[in-house]
């Protein structure tokens, strides 16, 4: 219930003050609740205006403001801050305060700092809400939770708890809600809040809080302990919480690289305690003194902030206090008894270190005129929790290997393995123990201390390869250290530390790793002459570094015989998971690359091997998968690679399969992909495939070559069938496959079996190091490829949503030099759609020296519209290299040297006879003749000259002049000439069928004359050039003529320099141009081909143009 009102002590006017502000931009108004004046008792906010400055709340009757000095609800503890500390007094329903922290930037991680307690004898439940939503937030530096947490009376002048919560700002105001929502009458006060970065370092605090069980101990296994001790002469360890306490003996304890004490001169072994749980036997004992009195915190992390807590409890109900100091903070005076006789305490102690990592003191000497403050226990941690977690130290019999540990059950990577004070070398469970004599014995990734004396030829109870290692030792540590380095950073481990029992009992030392707790361990525990293993489990810094201890409890010191450090999960056997590929390379300079992939323990060490001789340069280490990558491939490069795998851990080494590379780089003729025509470009729909032949189908007659699939409709269109390409194109039995039956069976195949044909040419090649491939798609199921009639075992149960890659060679089909067959089946049981596609086939392999080139696919006739293009293809093989040379009407195209000629029809030499001559070393041949037609050309006249001496006629008929035209629409008609006069003053005439040409007399030299030819559409004009002389022909020499295929070539010779004109005639009358007019080269001769075919007889002549 509410305290009745009476009056206050008046509030200083200095609390009138304006609202404290932090050095950052964020702001919380009030903050210690020194801005109001509250003169009505109890300090009710509806007794004193209904407002607390900056702040909100929901019940004026239970918040409010209390000043020191007799407050009803302040009524215990130091104030942080000021004079004045806020109230929230909970009833039936929750009763909240609140406030808005302003000046923040979004997205940004705040820290939300106060001090808080509990009214006397109260234990309310506070929350922490921002933005009406709970936050995560600590008491007294434990771990941060989301919801209310306890809050207890610090009692007697003890300071208040410290609260942090963090947030992260989304925009830049927060509201703030701080609510006691104990169910009963409690009330909680608040004071000193401030906010910062959450990046701000921790600062230096020291607290006081009630330890009545486990529950509110602190001691939390989530951290990371540097140490927990038990004092004042508790004789066993224990566990709370997680975490494993070690007694510490005798006057001052303490433990090299932990912790040490002063002070502390005498122990109380069993005090009365009203404490709960573990805690109880935490509380047991205490060590006292004084009046000076302090503690060092050791072996710590450069700028870490730790949490050093001292265990306490109340010994009377009067005053027994002490000054805390440490880090720059403090005096605090702390009161032992603060809870109560019997009632427990703990002193918490924030700190952070400095970039050295040295040690801290916390100096807490007797208040003047207390008694000396009593501590039961000490525990350091790291003050982040989630932390790596300390090591877990056990001990087991060891007597011979089966005993040791070692490759236990498992094959384990061992990172160290060791045995001291004698060089002899051992072998326990397949993993070698070096030896290192003398003291502090040392080696590339260990070093050890303390440890300089030793001892020789040990009698004991081990036995076998274990023996070797007990024999001798090495001893004298106070402490001793063993420091191991190289490891892998968060790699968990597990260290083995190898003694004999030395007597049969009380060679006890504490065991720890810098900067984490230990365990106390009896180096005979299994009683003289038997083996003890004792081993620490723990995970990697980020050093790669761990230094383990032994403090010795006892006079003596701990001998030390070996160790070992394994990785502490166990390594997969040593086994190839992957195997390299034999790589068939078809282009020389090119580039391919090796993979094959092992288990195995780390580090796995792979060397790859060519031949079986190590490649330099070619090894490593992987956690799995080696590769090797060869650059330009040569004919040196050839040969059989494997890779080599080391297992670490002693496993031994295991090699791959060969993987051979081969350079196959002569190209097998006549493959095409379906749906492409001689020409090797895409066929329209409708078309026949010349390559693919139907010899079984159910549609119909067999022997039938396969269409072109209509690609307008379904399922070309929008699938499910994979889509054509400018590569390939379906094929079918008809345009449009809707209607395919597959019924009745046809050639003795099952009902619906189609199977497609085509051939190509291995004339010559190794059969052994041939390699087809390329991808196909079926409707429906592709049942099989076959080589020759014989199955390769290839089938394609994907069908027609993709491409299927396949590849064929010897190993699963029977080549033969010569043509050979390869088919593709497909069933397609039920009526409806079929087809088959077939892209990128090609195929490489070597072919013999010596192998005259021969022709798998001959060039085919084609017809070209005037002003489009199309391609001539021949696919031949031989021995490298091919040369190529194309020819029209027999003579040699320049730079047409490939096996494609591609023509556009914009002149007239895109017309004529085309054939190919293909060379190598070894020989030549020449495919056959394709005729080239062009249609819808224009009228193009020839280029037509006469020669005649002065003062006679000369004649050309109408039609010689109408057959060397080109083009037209129609067959062409002569049509007249334009003058009947020359420029040369000549006459021209049309007698009959011919045209008539009479120079002017006296005249000699160059003239012309103008003639039309008619489609019947179009009309065009011709030029006919004219040389008139009495010395033509009289600086020529027909050498000869050479017959030349269905032709005949004329050999002329000349003065260089001059223009010729090689003509033919039939009758001495009509002289008609052979080729276009020649330039004389140097060599004085002239050579021009008469394409044919020759007439019975055909007189030659060359004349000179221009003189």
């Amino acid at each position: 219930m509410k305290t009745p009102r009476c009056s206050f002590t008046t509030v200083p006017l200095a609390a009138l003050l304006m609202f404290p502000a932090f050095a950052g931009a964020q702001t919380i108004p009030n903050p210690s609740f020194e801005a109001d004046i509250f003169s009505n008792f109890p300090g009710y906010a509806s007794g004193n205006g209904d407002i607390i400055s900056g702040w909100t709340f929901n019940d004026a009757n239970r918040v409010g403001i209390n000043p020191g000095g007799g407050s009803p609800f302040a009524d215990n503890g130091t104030f942080p801050n000021g004079s004045q500390v806020g109230f929230i007094q909970s009833n039936a329903a929750p009763t909240s305060l609140g406030t808005t922290i302003t000046g923040l930037t979004p997205g940004t991680a705040y820290r939300l700092s106060f001090r808080t307690n509990a009214r006397s004898g109260q234990l309310p439940s506070l929350n922490v809400l921002i933005n009406d939503a709970p936050v995560n937030f600590s008491v007294d530096f434990a771990a941060a939770t989301v919801g209310p947490k306890i809050i207890s009376s610090v009692n007697s002048s003890n300071p208040y708890h410290y609260v942090e919560a963090t947030f992260t700002a989304a925009a830049d105001s927060a509201t703030l809600s701080l609510v006691n929502e104990t169910p009963i009458d409690t009330t909680v006060c608040v004071d000193d809040f401030s906010i910062t970065a959450a990046s701000t370092p921790l600062p230096s605090a020291i607290v006081a809080t009630r330890w009545s069980s486990d529950a509110d101990s602190g001691i939390d296994s989530q951290f990371r302990y540097t140490a927990a001790r038990t004092f004042g002469g508790s004789p066993t360890s224990l566990t709370a919480n997680g975490v494993y306490f070690s007694p510490s003996f005798g006057g001052n304890p303490g433990a090299l690289n932990l912790f040490s004490s002063t002070g502390f001169g005498n122990n109380f072994g069993d005090q009365g305690r009203n404490i709960s749980g573990d805690s109880n036997f935490v509380a047991k004992s205490f060590m006292f003194g004084g009046p000076n009195t302090s503690m060092t915190f050791a072996g710590l992390k450069p700028n870490t902030t730790y949490v050093a807590t001292l265990f306490g409890v109340g010994w009377e109900n009067g005053t027994r206090a002490a000054d805390f100091s440490g880090a720059g903070i403090g005096p605090v005076n702390i009161n032992l008894n603060a809870q109560g006789a019997q009632n427990g305490i703990t002193v918490r102690f924030r700190y952070t270190t400095d970039e050295l990592g040295s040690p801290v003191l916390l100096d807490y000497p007797q208040a003047p005129g207390a008694g000396s403050f009593h501590t039961a226990a000490m525990t350091n941690r790291e003050a982040v929790p989630g932390a790596t977690p300390a090591g877990s130290w056990t001990f087991d019999l060891w007597n011979d290997d089966a005993s040791s540990g070692i490759n236990n059950g498992a094959a384990y990577a061992y990172t160290h393995a060791y045995n001291f004070g004698a060089a002899s070398n051992t072998v326990i469970n397949g993993v070698t123990f070096t030896g290192v004599p003398g003291g502090n014995p040392s080696a590339a990734n260990f070093s050890t201390s303390g440890f300089a004396a030793g001892f020789n030829n040990d009698g004991n109870n081990v036995t076998g390869g274990s023996r070797t290692i007990a024999n001798d030792f090495v001893y004298n540590g106070y402490p001793g250290a063993i420091e191991l380095t190289g490891l892998t950073p968060g790699t968990s481990y597990v260290l083995s530390l190898f003694s004999v029992g030395w007597e049969d009992t009380g060679r006890s030392a504490y065991f720890n790793a810098a900067g984490q707790s230990g365990t106390v361990i009896d180096q005979d525990t299994f009683l003289n002459n038997n083996g003890i293993r004792i081993e620490y489990a723990y995970t990697a810094p980020a050093d790669g570094k761990l230094t383990v201890f032994s403090n010795p409890l006892v006079g003596a010191s701990f001998h030390l015989y070996g160790f070992a450090n394994r990785k502490a999960t166990p390594e997969t056997a040593l086994g190839i998971i992957s195997h390299p590929q034999p790589a068939y390379i078809t282009a020389a300079g090119t580039s391919t690359t090796f993979t094959a992939s092992a288990s195995g323990a780390l580090p796995l060490v792979y060397q790859w091997r060519k031949n079986g001789e190590p490649i330099p340069g070619q090894s490593g280490t992987t956690t799995l998968t080696a590769t090797l990558t060869l650059d330009n491939i040569s004919a040196a490069s050839v040969g059989d690679y494997t890779c080599a795998f080391t297992g670490g851990g002693n496993q031994g080494t295991i090699v791959t399969n060969p993987a051979r590379l081969s350079l196959i780089t002569d190209k097998v003729a006549g493959l095409f992909d379906s749906g492409r025509g001689n020409n090797n470009a895409v066929l329209p729909d409708g078309a026949s495939d010349p390559h693919y032949l139907i010899t079984v189908n159910p549609d119909g007659a067999p022997l039938i070559p396969a269409i072109t699939h209509d690609s307008t409709v379904f399922p070309i269109v929008a699938g499910p069938w994979v889509a054509n390409t400018d590569k390939s194109k379906w094929i079918g039995p008809q345009l449009n496959t809707s209607g395919s039956a597959g019924d009745p069976p046809d050639g003795g195949e099952s009902v619906g079996d189609y199977v497609y044909s085509t051939t190509f040419d291995l004339t010559g090649f190794d059969l052994s190091t041939v390699r087809i491939s390329g991808s196909w798609a079926t409707d429906n199921e592709g049942t099989g490829i076959s080589v020759n009639g014989t199955p390769t075992g290839l089938t394609n149960a994907a069908q027609f949503p993709s491409l299927t890659q396949f590849t064929i060679s010897s190993a699963n089909a029977s080549f033969r030099s010569g043509v050979n067959t390869l088919e593709f089946r497909l069933r397609n049981a039920s009526p409806g759609y079929t087809g088959l596609r077939v892209e990128g086939l090609e195929g490489f392999g070597n072919i013999n020296a010596g192998t005259v080139p021969y022709i798998a696919t001959q060039p085919a006739d084609t017809t070209i519209a005037w002003g489009a293009s199309d391609t001539l293809t021949v696919s031949a093989a031989g021995s490298a290299s091919l040369n190529y040379q194309w020819s029209r009407n027999g003579v040699p195209i320049p730079g047409a040297n490939s096996p494609f000629l591609t023509l556009t029809a914009n002149t007239p030499d895109a017309a004529g006879t085309f054939s190919v001559a293909i060379t190598n070393s070894s020989g030549s041949t020449t495919s056959s003749n394709a005729v080239v037609s062009v249609t819808g050309a224009p009228i193009i006249p020839g280029s037509i000259s006469l020669a005649t001496t002065p003062g006679t006629p000369a004649s050309i008929s109408a039609s010689s002049i109408v057959s060397q035209a080109f083009g037209g629409a129609a067959p062409l008609d002569f049509a007249g000439v334009q003058s009947t006069t020359t420029p040369g003053g000549g006459s021209v005439a049309v007698v009959g069928t011919n045209v008539v040409y009479t120079p002017a007399p006296g005249f000699s030299g160059a003239d012309s004359f103008t003639y039309f030819l008619s489609d019947g559409t179009d009309t065009v004009s011709g030029t006919i050039a004219i040389v008139v002389g009495n010395n033509i022909g009289s600086d020529l020499t027909i050498a000869g003529t050479i017959t030349e295929g269905t032709g005949r070539r004329i050999v002329s010779t000349g003065i260089p320099g001059r223009i010729y004109q090689s003509q033919s005639s039939t009758d001495l009358n009509e002289w008609i141009p052979l080729g276009q007019p020649q330039t004389c080269p140097a060599s004085g001769v002239l050579s021009v081909l008469d394409p044919g075919p020759l007439p019975a007889k055909r007189f030659y002549r060359t004349v000179e143009l221009v003189r």
